[in-house]
Order: structure tokens, then sequence, then C-alpha cells
């Protein structure tokens, strides 16, 4: 039991938050459309479609960018941690001009 529920959630050995999230909205929408399907009219069907196509744009994309993402390589990594780390603060140097004559 505990690998059925394991494959939704995981892929290529790690846990992947998309899947998660996709798993929970799916069964809210079962759950919607059972309960339309027993005469609850508060729930309509554009709600249940609008959920779906919701859905299935978020795998489509997250498909997408999973197999079409730009590969990083070490030279990259190292030039964006040089661009994050701050510059040391510089001193301007002082005029005589700054100083008042007493």
């Amino acid at each position: 039991m505990k690998n059925i529920f394991k494959e939704f959630f995981f892929s290529k050995g790690k846990f992947k938050p998309p899947y998660f999230w996709i798993t929970v909205f799916l069964f809210l929408i079962v759950v919607m459309f059972i309960l339309k399907l027993c005469g609850v009219e508060t729930i309509s069907d554009k709600l249940i479609l609008g959920c779906l196509g919701f859905v299935i744009a978020w795998v489509g994309i997250y498909t997408w960018y999973d197999k079409n993402k730009p590969a990083i390589s070490p030279n990259i990594l190292s030039r964006i941690a040089e661009a994050a780390t701050p510059e040391p603060r510089q001193e301007h140097p002082r005029h005589d001009t700054d100083v008042v004559a007493q």
C-alpha cells in the first residue's frame, strides 16, 4: 500500500510537490463530481471544468518545463554566486575642504 501512494508523489526517486498538489486537486474534483451526481445544486459544472482545466494546464506546463529546462553548467553557478555576494563598502577619501576651520 505504501508503494501505491509513493507513485503519486515521487518521480525518479525524488519527491515532487506539484505531484502532491495535483493529486489533492484531482481528489477534490472527484468528490465534487460525485456530489454533483448525487444532486447537490451548489456545485456547478463550471467549477468542476475550471478545476480540471487548472490541473491540466499545471501538468502540461510542469512537464514541458521539466523536459526543456536548460542545463546549468558549474561555470554559470559560480557566476551566480559571485553576483550574489555584496561588494565591501569603500569609504570616500576625505578632502581638505570637508574640515571646518576653527
